[in-house]
């Protein structure tokens, strides 16, 4: 499912020959890694996840907003199972993608390239008059190129297979929420009509997304129940 949907999301998006497909690599892999850890036994693989999240934040702006959004689900989810070491671990989690952000803001202002883009928006203004518009647009760009299947099936296997326990793919599921809520906030700076600035970037922004809920559903299916003995982190 997930190599289908995302095919077709990319196709969809015109997006095979950009940043994108690292981007959502990156996501993935980390999405992968965490949302498959469990409360009783060590996080053993975070230096795999750290790494991609560093990845993420270098490839394109929105991967440090994915990357902003696993760390925050991992520390919020460590600290609900009761691990010890949460804040050594999520510093561990995080500092990699830190630093390449701190470098690449660096490098941009050392060399004048401004940090947002002046051209598609306006960092300090908000156009409240567009949110109609961008919320009817980009609701109908979810489809993803996959006539819904990639939001529909995960959901339809979430609430059919088993019960589930959401916590444990929270890393995912913020990713999920977060990103297009991103795009959205993203639009309302946007100067003039943004119409076709969404038209051309949503279907690429959402694809971390997509990826994520197809992952963490799958996670959530099929992953053995847990007790709720604390582990270290």
């Amino acid at each position: 499912l997930w190599f289908v949907v995302l095919t077709g999301s990319t196709l969809r998006s015109f997006s095979g020959g950009s940043a994108e497909g690292p981007l959502l690599l990156f996501v993935t892999v980390a999405v992968t890694v965490l949302a498959a850890e469990t409360r009783n036994e060590p996080p053993t693989l975070r230096w795999l996840a750290a790494g991609a999240l560093a990845g993420a934040v270098l490839t394109k702006s929105e991967g440090s907003v994915a990357a902003i959004l696993v760390i925050a689900g991992t520390v919020v989810r460590d600290r609900i199972w009761g691990r010890t070491g949460g804040l050594r671990s999520a510093v561990r989690l995080a500092a990699p993608a830190v630093f390449m952000a701190a470098m690449w803001a660096a490098i941009r202002m050392g060399h004048g390239v401004p940090l947002t883009d002046p051209i598609r928006e306006t960092a300090m203004h908000v156009h409240l008059d567009n949110l109609d518009v961008i919320l009817k647009v980009c609701a109908r760009l979810l489809v993803a190129g996959t006539l819904w299947v990639g939001w529909l099936a995960p959901l339809a296997a979430v609430t059919s297979v088993r019960p589930v326990q959401p916590l444990r793919a929270l890393p995912g599921l913020l990713v999920v929420l977060g990103i297009p809520a991103f795009a959205a906030t993203y639009y309302l700076h946007a100067t003039g009509n943004p119409l076709e600035l969404i038209v051309w970037t949503f279907p690429r922004l959402i694809q971390p997304a997509i990826s994520a809920w197809i992952l963490c559903a799958g996670i959530l299916c099929f992953a053995r129940p847990e007790t709720k003995t604390g582990t270290s982190g």
